[in-house]
């Protein structure tokens, strides 16, 4: 009923929109101006009406960095009560030069692009030359503005290392951003950085708004067959399986809300009488890029640079394993059943382990094919209709080759008894295999079904500040060449605090917020790091 109410909202709400002209305004704000290629550019996002109140439409934002060819970094933001925030690594190729920042909702797209948040941001190449490189540099220290601080730390000069306690005004309105950063480089353009956005002309509707999170758009891969159902399976324990259904522009929209960050997802498609049709997915982005760009003016210190690009090459890899064994649910339930297969004597295919000690699941024929079937919710027998069935949480159709599948790949056998909606269709029950390594090893999916590796919108991720809290961690011989000491998208109370690194020289704190008119007021402040 509730997925019945979510796509009834959703097709009427075009034209609630229509009725009431919403418009959607965005507010940006970014960790600095200028980076440098392997650093991470931080964005915070508010959307806001044409009174400057925030707007809980939309629940993903877009964001692209693109010059005049092409998109060079795409992300998407996770929105919450019309806020959020994201990040993403510069990539080595970029060449250096100025970049326009852009950011808008789906529904934005109804309209002309000059409705998008648009920003220029530098960028700066030190590790290779291209011949696309638009930068003229001169070798002059930045200055430090000679107007009243209002973001004050409890001391003016630090040690490499140590902590900074920094004191907020107390007059900042609404949602505020705060970064610390060295002052190695500044912009010398004379170019407005940001544009205003303009809405033109009526929209056209074809775009629906995310009202609960993203929509993953996916057309078929031969117009000559064309698509009928689509399902879409994640990868993984948590299973999250979906229906498409059609859109205006006959592509197949699956809502995928509460899907965050980088995933392995599997799609298959069918046409009208069920034979398997190949499919594709959308890009989700607009890639509207600026006709024009000016050259990157910039003054700089030549060795704080240096320390900068060594600093975007020192990565640290962190391979955490999966813990496969925190989230059993589908659809919100907890299993009935849950087999961990480590505890049994192993079997040479999963037909042998059904035969063995599963109990709850049957193996028989349903129109023709193999189908595997589980119990009543609340009666004696097996259903009638078969069960939804998942490896590492991808729908399976063909039964008997899963049958015949190495059982000692598989961990856990998850049992969900009762009916299951997923899109249109109703399962009598959801049987789960979950596999060691949780990435289908060895089985091969059919050839209508193709895995592709998929970035769903950000959640909130958590800025890393290195912290050194005792003479212990103080002496450790790892580097420490971050420039950017703190990076907070949403700063709450009158205070923080962050630790300095290894890069001595002047470091500038710039709080950002908008006042009730919506124009940006900016706090800012000084401190010096000394070896």
């Amino acid at each position: 009923m509730r997925r019945i109410l979510y796509l009834l909202g959703i097709f009427l709400l075009p034209l609630c929109c229509k009725s009431q002209d919403v418009r959607e305004y965005i507010k940006v704000m970014t960790d600095r101006e200028l980076y440098i290629t392997g650093e991470k550019l931080y964005v915070s996002v508010r959307i806001e009406d044409e009174k400057q109140q925030p707007l809980d439409m939309s629940r993903v934002a877009y964001v692209e960095l693109c010059d005049t060819k092409k998109a060079h970094a795409q992300f998407m933001i996770a929105l919450e009560d019309g806020c959020g925030w994201g990040e993403i690594t510069l990539p080595p190729t970029m060449h250096s030069g100025i970049y326009e920042l852009s950011v808008y909702t789906r529904y934005m797209l109804n309209f002309a692009p000059s409705c998008f948040f648009r920003k220029h941001l530098g960028v700066v190449n030190l590790a290779s030359k291209s011949p696309e490189d638009q930068l003229i540099w001169e070798e002059t220290a930045p200055e430090i503005s000679s107007g009243k601080a209002s973001v004050h730390t409890d001391k003016s000069v630090y040690a490499q290392r140590s902590k900074v306690q920094v004191h907020l005004p107390e007059d900042y309105q609404g949602q505020a951003a705060i970064s610390v950063r060295k002052m190695d480089m500044a912009n010398l353009s004379a170019e407005s950085a940001v544009q205003k956005q303009t809405y033109e002309g009526k929209p056209d509707g074809r775009y629906l708004p995310e009202l609960e999170g993203h929509l993953l758009s996916v057309r078929e891969s031969d117009v000559s067959s064309p698509l009928s159902q689509v399902r879409l399976g994640v990868m993984g324990l948590t299973s999250r399986v979906a229906d498409g259904y059609l859109s205006k522009d006959n592509s197949f929209l699956i809502s995928v809300n509460g899907m965050y960050g980088h995933q392995h997802i599997a799609l298959d498609g069918y046409d009208a009488a069920g034979h398997e049709v190949p499919v594709t997915v959308n890009s989700p982005y607009a890639q509207s890029l600026p006709s024009e760009l000016p050259v990157l003016k910039i003054g700089f210190q030549e060795l704080p640079l240096q320390y900068r690009l060594l600093s975007s090459k020192l990565k640290e890899y962190v391979h955490s394993q999966r813990d496969y064994s925190q989230d059993f649910t589908v659809a919100g339930r907890e299993p009935s059943y849950v087999y961990n297969l480590s505890e049994y004597t192993p079997m040479q295919s999963i037909r042998e382990a059904l035969t063995e000690f599963v109990e709850g699941i049957k193996s028989d024929k349903h129109n023709g094919q193999h189908a595997l079937f589980t119990t009543y919710e609340e009666s004696i027998g097996y259903s009638r209709q078969p069960a939804l069935v998942l490896l590492d949480g991808v729908p399976v159709q063909d039964i008997e080759k899963l049958l015949d599948y190495d059982a000692r790949k598989i961990h856990y056998i998850l049992i969900y008894r009762g009916k299951y909606t997923f899109g249109n269709t109703v399962q009598e029950g959801v049987i789960s295999f979950t596999t060691y390594s949780g990435d289908l090893p060895n089985f091969v999916l059919p050839e209508n079904e193709r895995l592709y590796e998929y970035d769903f919108p950000q959640d909130h991720p958590s800025f890393l500040a290195v912290e050194y809290p005792d003479d212990k961690s103080a002496a450790s011989v790892q580097p420490d060449f971050r420039s950017l000491l703190y990076w907070n998208p949403q700063v709450r109370g009158n205070a923080v605090s962050f630790y300095t690194s290894d890069m001595a020289g002047v470091y500038e704190i710039q709080l950002t917020t908008f006042n009730a008119l919506g124009e940006i007021e900016s706090y800012t402040g000084y401190f010096e790091v000394k070896p």
